[in-house]
């Protein structure tokens, strides 16, 4: 991951944000009294308008959205976006294919 962010930048230093690292901030306290009830919990889950779509479906398109953007940064080298994404560049066109 090292090798391919250094790859990927002119900047002498690399930084957490060239390797897709967000600092982690410092959560605020949580909500008490009548804010504390009101909000959902883990066994009572946020209802959605929508249902939510078939993992296989959610797979595809993560993997879809994956490829477009590392194309996008390699600009449009398939050899190098194979490599940032850790498939060989076969598997990038299969699923460029698909």
């Amino acid at each position: 991951m090292l090798e391919q962010a250094a790859l990927m930048t002119d900047d002498p230093v690399l930084e957490p944000s060239h390797l897709g690292v967000v600092p982690v901030r410092e959560l605020p306290p949580a909500p008490s009294g009548r804010l504390a009830a009101a909000l959902p919990t883990a066994s009572a889950p946020m209802p959605t308008a929508v249902a939510p779509m078939p993992l296989a479906d959610q797979i595809a398109a993560l993997e879809r959205a994956a490829i477009a953007d590392a194309l996008r940064r390699t600009g449009g080298n398939r050899v190098a976006t194979a490599r940032l994404l850790g498939i060989s560049r076969a598997s990038l066109y299969d699923r460029l294919g698909r």
